[in-house]
């Protein structure tokens, strides 16, 4: 039984910052939390603006997808059906590329 409709397409992007586990030895806890917060509340304001889903945070990894979700008829997000985003990959590659500006890299 099939409860979501098939995906055609999507593309999955994990960002993780690099160095995060030996900072942690390093840093209060108090503050690795702070920076992560500060960094995903960031990303988040991103997602719609690159037409990604986030999906999960995953500890210090964000992850996002693209070709998941439309709008729907009302204006509602809503899983895409059969309908492929032509620029699905290129939104998250976008997201990917002002990411990196966000981490500093």
């Amino acid at each position: 039984m099939c409860i979501c409709p098939p995906v055609r397409l999507s593309v999955c992007l994990y960002v993780c910052p690099s160095g995060f586990t030996p900072m942690c030895k390093e840093v209060e806890p108090s503050a690795v939390m702070a920076m992560l917060n500060d960094l995903y509340s960031r990303y988040d304001q991103m997602l719609d603006e690159y037409g990604v889903f986030k999906v999960e945070t995953i500890g210090d990894c964000y992850f996002v997808a693209g070709g998941l979700i439309q709008e729907d008829e009302d204006g509602m997000t809503a899983v895409r059906d059969n309908q492929t985003d032509p620029l699905h990959a290129q939104k998250v590659f976008e997201f990917a590329r002002v990411s990196l500006s966000v981490l500093g890299v």
